[in-house]
C-alpha cells in the first residue's frame, strides 16, 4: 500500500482576525481627513477597503450591538434598566413577581410580550 501524502489546504484569506485597534486607528485617521481615501487608509493598516468605509459611515456594527439591536427583545440598555429597577424594588423588600416584571418590560418596548 502506499501511503497518501498529507495536504494542506491553503489558508483562507478572509480567515484572518480583525483587530480592533487597527480598525480604531483606522477609523480616526480617515475622521482627520477632509475626503476620506479609505483604499489608502485600509492599505496603511492592511484592513480591507470595503470593512473601513462600512464602519466609517457605520453600516456595521459589533456584533453584540448588532445582537441588542435585532434579535433580543429589549436592548442591552433596556435589560440593565430594567435589572436595576428590579433590585430597587428587592431591596424595598417588594421583590417583583413574573407579572410585575412582564408589565415593566411591556411599557419599555410599547406592546404585549408572548409567554415565550
Amino acid at each position: 500500500m502506499h501511503a497518501s501524502p498529507k495536504i494542506t489546504p491553503p489558508p483562507l484569506k478572509n480567515h484572518k482576525m480583525v483587530d480592533e485597534q487597527r480598525i480604531k486607528a483606522a477609523l480616526d485617521a480617515l475622521d482627520r481627513q477632509l475626503i476620506p481615501n479609505y483604499a489608502a487608509i485600509a492599505k496603511e493598516y492592511d484592513l480591507e477597503r470595503t470593512t473601513v468605509m462600512r464602519k466609517h459611515i457605520s453600516r456595521t456594527t459589533s456584533r453584540a450591538t448588532a445582537t441588542s439591536l435585532f434579535y433580543k427583545l429589549l436592548t442591552n440598555t433596556q435589560e440593565e434598566a430594567l435589572i436595576s429597577q428590579i433590585n430597587k424594588l428587592t431591596l424595598r423588600g417588594i421583590p417583583p413577581t413574573t407579572y410585575i416584571v412582564r408589565n415593566f418590560v411591556e411599557e419599555m418596548i410599547g406592546r404585549e410580550v408572548n409567554k415565550n
